[in-house]
């Protein structure tokens, strides 16, 4: 989640965490891969629990990996801490950012994948346009 500390992301944040510490309590903790300060101010919405208790914390930036994926979270220019993330598996790139400036950390999150790669990526064909009526 790149930005929840911002007030959108944050109060659908503090919904899932509802859901999870009062409707399946008991249950694995989420991971949460974000930058500091997010349960901070989510702690502001529930001060009398552990968010903890849902949330497994993997600060941004950072590198991480989550099941096939390399992630690595780079900090993006805003007015709170921000990153962008990257996921890369078999030669393949996502890159995401949410609200950020111009940054040239932008082009480096989708750079192509600098790795080799057992099984080359494969483009996939447009389909074909509709025919006319």
């Amino acid at each position: 989640m790149p930005s929840p500390n911002r007030a959108g992301p944050a109060i659908d944040l503090h919904a899932l965490f509802r859901m999870r510490y009062y409707g399946d309590p008991g249950g694995p903790r989420l991971p949460l891969y974000c930058p500091p300060g997010v349960l901070d101010r989510l702690g502001g919405l529930e001060p009398d629990v552990d968010l903890h208790a849902v949330f497994e914390m993997h600060p941004l930036p950072g590198g991480h990996r989550v099941g096939p994926f390399e992630l690595t979270g780079l900090s993006l220019p805003h007015y709170v801490p921000n990153a962008g993330v990257r996921l890369e598996a078999d030669g393949i790139v996502l890159a995401y950012s949410g609200d950020t400036g111009p940054t040239a950390v932008l082009a480096e999150l989708a750079a192509t994948p600098t790795c080799s790669s057992s099984r080359p990526p494969t483009a996939t064909a447009r389909p074909a346009a509709p025919p006319a009526i």
